[in-house]
């Protein structure tokens, strides 16, 4: 894998209706669990960052948090936003989807309560939960290793897609987590 070094302060949210093509970006790892077989999710680590894929019945939904907004002619994005104007987010995109995002940047010193509160969200999983993790080489003795996190869940009546994620960033010595849920009407 090639290093690319990246800040926190690139990170952008974009909410799209469609099966995004994430064919140009790299992804570390996947994976796909059928929840029934008209409802599908799909969850993988690009970078320090994530997507997430919800297929229901013939909709397709894509969240990417990443550095670098995906462009693809196909997909109608429902919600983008750099950077700069992240906030805590509550929609409705279209009458059968709601969503909600919201993100925290921590210190590095807060990583003990991270991993508590990560270790908890990962015993809690249902069987068909995605928990998905990656650790980048260090660089450089000095360097903490970088670590995304991805785990992502369906609630008991499979209306609701609920994720987590974390994403390190140790040359900064920021952690940012966020929460994301679908609710599929």
């Amino acid at each position: 894998m090639i290093f690319v070094d990246q800040s926190y302060t690139q990170l952008q949210l974009g909410l799209y209706d469609g099966d995004v093509d994430l064919s140009a970006l790299q992804i570390l790892v996947q994976k796909n669990v059928e929840i029934t077989p008209i409802f599908q999710l799909k969850a993988g680590i690009i970078g320090a960052s994530h997507f997430i894929k919800i297929q229901y019945k013939d909709r397709c939904f894509t969240e990417v948090f990443a550095c670098a907004l995906v462009e693809d002619a196909n997909c109608l994005p429902l919600h983008r936003a750099p950077f700069s104007k992240l906030q805590a987010l509550a929609i409705n995109p279209l009458p059968t989807l709601s969503y909600q995002f919201k993100h925290q940047f921590k210190s590095f010193k807060n990583q003990a309560n991270i991993n508590k509160e990560l270790q908890q969200r990962i015993s809690q999983l249902s069987a068909k939960g995605i928990h998905l993790s990656y650790n980048f080489p260090s660089l450089t003795q000095q360097i903490t290793t970088a670590r995304t996190v991805v785990i992502t869940d369906v609630n008991k009546d499979h209306s609701a897609i609920n994720t987590f994620t974390i994403h390190e960033y140790p040359e900064e010595q920021v952690i940012v987590t966020n929460e994301s849920c679908f609710t599929i009407k």
